[in-house]
């Protein structure tokens, strides 16, 4: 198994975001990059929402699934219109890390 390389900053948060995610999915790569990987657990992208949450300052307000809030908080899929609308002036933050 070959070793992937993820950018995942500094600091405290550098620290406990990769490992809450789980070694299978680095938050800089995709399942599509690492179609053999199993994704992170629930409990695990769980974790990864409250880090985000916090970073936003409030919870998302829109009715995303975990694992789409984490690519699109870390700018790994495009906000669309609507997306931004909802998120009013904090979409200007997005990606808040990446």
């Amino acid at each position: 198994m070959s070793m992937v390389h993820a950018g995942y900053g500094s600091g405290a948060l550098g620290t406990a975001l990769p490992p809450a995610a789980g070694p299978g999915m680095p938050l800089t790569c995709t399942v599509a990059e690492l179609p053999a990987a199993p994704g992170p657990s629930p409990s695990a992208l769980s974790s990864v929402r409250s880090a985000l949450d916090g970073l936003l300052g409030r919870a998302v307000p829109l009715a995303w699934d975990d694992e789409y809030y984490a690519r699109a908080a870390t700018g790994r899929v495009p906000l669309t219109e609507a997306e931004r609308q909802a998120l009013g002036t904090d979409a200007a933050r997005l990606p808040l890390f990446g």
